[in-house]
C-alpha cells in the first residue's frame, strides 16, 4: 500500500504560531500570578517560623517583606518561564508516549484505512500533512494535537477504528481537522503539556517509583484548575458545525457522539489525565475542567441543527473512500 507523501515538518498552519504564542502569553499570566502567591506565602510562614524560633530583631520591616515578594516574583517568572519552554519542547512528546500511541500498522486493515482515509480528508479540507497515530485501547475516542515542531498529528483508539461505522469516522475525523483548523489542537496540547510539567519531573527524577508520581498528580491538580480557565468553549461548537456543514447533516457526528460516550462509559479513556484532549470523555464530569460545553449539551445542539436529508443543508462533497 502506497504511503502518503510527506511534505516538510512543521507546517502545521500559518495561524499555528500566533495561536500558540497568544496561548502561551495568556498560561505565563495566569501561572505567574499563582507561583507568585505560592511563592510568597511560602516565604512568609518560614519567616513566622524563624521569628517564632529564633526571635530576630528587625525581620518585619517594610524593606524585609517588599524584597520577599520581589523574591518570590522573580522565582514565579524563572519557574513559568522554564515550565512554558518544556511544555512546549516536551509536551506533546510525553503525552504521545503516555498514550503508548504508534505508527499505524498497515498490515492492519482498520489501520490502513484510517491512514488512507485521513489523507483523503485532509486534502478535502485544504490542510497540510498530518502526522497519524493509534492507540491500542476498546474506547472510541480521537485526539488531535500538535508536535513540538509544529506537526500537526492525530490519535484515534483501536476502538474507533473497528467499531464505529465509517460514516461515523469521518464525521470524528473531519470534527478533529476542524479543530487543527482552528485553535483548538494548539491551544490544548500547549495547556495539557503546562498541566503534566509536575509530572514528567517526577519522571525524570524517579522514574520508578509510583508513590511520587500519584504525589506529583495531586499537586498538579491546582495548576490544572487555574489553567482551566484557557480553555475556549467556542472551537468546540465551530468544530461541530464544520463537519454538519461538510456533510450536510449533523445526525453522524451526533451518532459518533452518542456511541463514544455509551461505549467510553464503560471502557474508559486511555490516560485520562489528558481529557481536553479528547473527542469524548466517559461522562460529563470527568476530566479537568469538564467539558464544556458538555456532551449532553452537544448532542442537543447536534440534533436541533440536523433534520432533513443531507441534500437539504448544502453538504460540500467528501471525496469517497473504502468503507
Amino acid at each position: 500500500m502506497k504511503k502518503a507523501e510527506r511534505p516538510e515538518r512543521g507546517r502545521f498552519s500559518t495561524a499555528a504560531p500566533g495561536l500558540a504564542m497568544d496561548v502561551e502569553k495568556r498560561a505565563r499570566r495566569l501561572m505567574r500570578d499563582f507561583y507568585t502567591v505560592v511563592i510568597a506565602l511560602f516565604f512568609l510562614v518560614l519567616e513566622a517560623l524563624i521569628i517564632l524560633l529564633f526571635r530576630p530583631s528587625g525581620i518585619l520591616k517594610v524593606g524585609w517583606i517588599i524584597g520577599l515578594f520581589v523574591i518570590a516574583f522573580l522565582l514565579a517568572q524563572a519557574l513559568v518561564s522554564f515550565q512554558v519552554w518544556d511544555a512546549l519542547r516536551h509536551g506533546p512528546d510525553f503525552i504521545l508516549k503516555r498514550w503508548s500511541a504508534r505508527a499505524p500498522d498497515l498490515r492492519t486493515p482498520e489501520e490502513a484505512r484510517f491512514e488512507d482515509r485521513l489523507e483523503v480528508l485532509r486534502k478535502a479540507a485544504g490542510r497540510p500533512w498530518i502526522k497519524p497515530y493509534v492507540i491500542t485501547h476498546s474506547s472510541f475516542n480521537a485526539a488531535a494535537l500538535v508536535e513540538a515542531d509544529g506537526t500537526p498529528a492525530l490519535a484515534v483508539t483501536t476502538g474507533m477504528l473497528s467499531g464505529l461505522p465509517p460514516e461515523e469516522r469521518d464525521a470524528v475525523l473531519i470534527f478533529e481537522l476542524a479543530l487543527m483548523a482552528g485553535k483548538g489542537a494548539v491551544e490544548r496540547t500547549v495547556v495539557c503539556g503546562l498541566a503534566d510539567f509536575l509530572e514528567r519531573v517526577a519522571g525524570a527524577l524517579f522514574p520508578s517509583s509510583r508513590a511520587v508520581h500519584r504525589t506529583a498528580a495531586r499537586w498538579a491538580k491546582p495548576i490544572k484548575k487555574r489553567l482551566a480557565r484557557l480553555f475556549d468553549t467556542a472551537d468546540i461548537i465551530a468544530a461541530d458545525q464544520d463537519v454538519t456543514d461538510k456533510l450536510g447533516d449533523a445526525r453522524a457526528l451526533a451518532a459518533a457522539l452518542f456511541n463514544a460516550r455509551e461505549k467510553n462509559n464503560r471502557e474508559g479513556c486511555p490516560r485520562p489525565a489528558s481529557s481536553p484532549l479528547y473527542f469524548a470523555l466517559p461522562n460529563d464530569t470527568g476530566g479537568w475542567p469538564p467539558p464544556r460545553p458538555s456532551t449532553a449539551e452537544r448532542l442537543v445542539r447536534l440534533k436541533e441543527i440536523s433534520g432533513g436529508p443531507p441534500t437539504d443543508r448544502g453538504a460540500q462533497p467528501i471525496p469517497p473512500g473504502k468503507p
